[in-house]
């Protein structure tokens, strides 16, 4: 029955064109994102919730910390936020106008004409109806931090039943078969960590940024895991104690660093085997139609390519815009040298490194790197990617790195550091002469682990040095 389907291009080709989709800047309209959400909830079965739009992932916390502080909480907050706040757009209420356009495009004839009412009235009123239109649709009891997302559970029932009637529907070698295959190149199929965990840690540093004190503690609350978030007033610096905001800022960031940032879904993790399963239907029609998922199967995929990033709830679905910038390397891991791997509409970006999440100075700024500031780092990655930078022949030069052995194939230098992993380096050179007739030094990062110059150069031609007799080295 499989033998339609052992194409290894067609697979070849599934595999590229979602793996383009999912690692390329997309251009998508907030109705294609509304659409998509509303289509999803509607196979799910469920009323199609209110669904606004943010900018970036920032603004999806944000968006939650806002409408979780109240009608009047929320209204204060807001209408008093500062203009130099780096996280909503120049002159404007990022938060009120896609209030506006949501309420306007998803409610009842009835709830715009209230709007309209209350916009002749004043801004303020405007804004207090439109906050109580939303909060009102919400069917909640008490703060959103109580309220646990539901998209990521269904999602895992129907596709576990999925797969399984994949495996009774196709049975003998060829499926497992496709299936590994399919698992090997598509990098999206096994749900990675890196992507979210660096996001994440961004929001982190966003949460201790320069907004107002009183938004902070709750976007610091709302990243933090539900219990951690329940129990954020006994983790908190007490009210009495007299703090700097310097010293109140490094007591949160020291508080996060202690907790898992949770609630944020990226669409990413989602896609998993859906384009496979999708691709074995189209070409076996007698698997589509012996399982009731397919549209649930549309509806995600079609969801996935809308937005990157979501916080869904019942009621209400926070939806993220596509990225502006969104560069990778050529083993999917967000990498960039010449500025940010990933940056969104509204300013929030992250800088990495072959998927290892860098300040954006070792980036724009090489100069900064000192020597000084290299010993300093205490990520080993990050400190690689820095020496990297930097030069690896100028860092021995400058760091004080000891020459521990020499011999016909080059120079081992090494450079402890306290309570970490030791940096090895072998200086070689090339016999290969430069157009000028002269020869260059080249310095190569090693494991620690190697003794001898030899062992060293060995390593590099993945040999032990015992069956390393190089006639002529390149």
């Amino acid at each position: 029955m499989l033998d339609v389907v052992e194409d290894g291009l067609a697979l070849s080709k599934l595999t590229n064109d979602w793996c383009f989709n999912l690692s390329t800047p997309q251009t998508v309209e907030r109705t294609e994102i509304i659409g998509a959400v509303q289509a999803y909830y509607q196979a799910l079965g469920k009323k199609a919730p209110i669904v606004l739009v943010g900018q970036s992932p920032w603004q999806l916390i944000m968006l939650k910390t806002l409408l979780q502080q109240g009608l009047d909480r929320g209204l204060e907050i807001a209408v008093n936020q500062p203009s130099k706040d780096p996280f909503a757009p120049h002159g404007a209420r990022w938060l009120w106008r896609e209030l506006s356009r949501t309420l306007n495009e998803q409610t009842t004839r009835n709830v715009r004409e209230k709007l309209a009412h209350s916009m002749e009235r004043g801004p303020l009123d405007f804004w207090s109806t439109a906050l109580k239109t939303v909060l009102a649709d919400l069917p909640l009891i008490g703060p959103w931090s109580k309220l646990t997302p539901s998209l990521t559970e269904e999602h895992t029932q129907w596709t576990k039943q999925l797969e399984l009637t994949a495996k009774n529907y196709f049975k003998g070698d060829s499926f497992p078969h496709l299936e590994q295959k399919y698992m090997l190149e598509f990098p999206f199929a096994v749900p990675d960590p890196v992507f979210p965990n660096q996001v994440r840690r961004e929001l982190v540093n966003y949460a201790i940024g320069n907004q107002p004190g009183e938004i902070r503690a709750q976007v610091i609350a709302n990243l933090m895991s539900p219990v951690v978030s329940s129990l954020y007033r006994f983790f908190a610096a007490p009210s009495d104690l007299d703090m700097s905001v310097a010293e109140q800022k490094e007591h949160e960031l020291k508080l996060l660093g202690l907790i898992n940032i949770t609630e944020l879904v990226f669409t990413q993790s989602l896609v998993g085997k859906l384009p496979f399963f999708e691709f074995l239907a189209k070409t076996v029609p007698s698997f589509r139609r012996s399982t009731e998922n397919w549209k649930k199967v549309e509806a995600m995929l079609r969801l996935c390519q809308a937005t990157p990033i979501v916080l869904p709830f019942e009621g209400v679905f926070l939806a993220c815009n596509q990225p502006t910038i969104q560069k990778m390397d050529a083993a999917y891991k967000l990498h960039a040298e010449d500025g940010p791997a990933l940056s969104f509409s509204d300013g929030f970006q992250l800088y990495s490194f072959h998927g290892v999440r860098i300040n954006g100075s070792i980036v724009d700024s090489p100069t900064s790197i000192t020597v000084e500031r290299i010993l300093h780092e205490r990520n080993v990655e990050v400190r690689r990617i820095m020496i990297e930078r930097f030069g690896h022949a100028r860092f021995v030069k400058e760091c004080g790195a000891k020459k521990i052995h020499e011999d016909q194939f080059g120079e081992l230098y090494r450079k402890e550091f306290r309570n970490q992993e030791p940096l090895a380096i072998v200086k070689v050179k090339n016999r290969t002469p430069e157009p000028d007739g002269s020869y260059r030094d080249y310095f190569i990062r090693v494991p620690p682990t190697m003794k001898t110059a030899r062992e060293a150069v060995a390593w590099t031609f993945h040999m032990s040095a015992k069956d390393y007799f190089p006639d002529e080295e390149s």
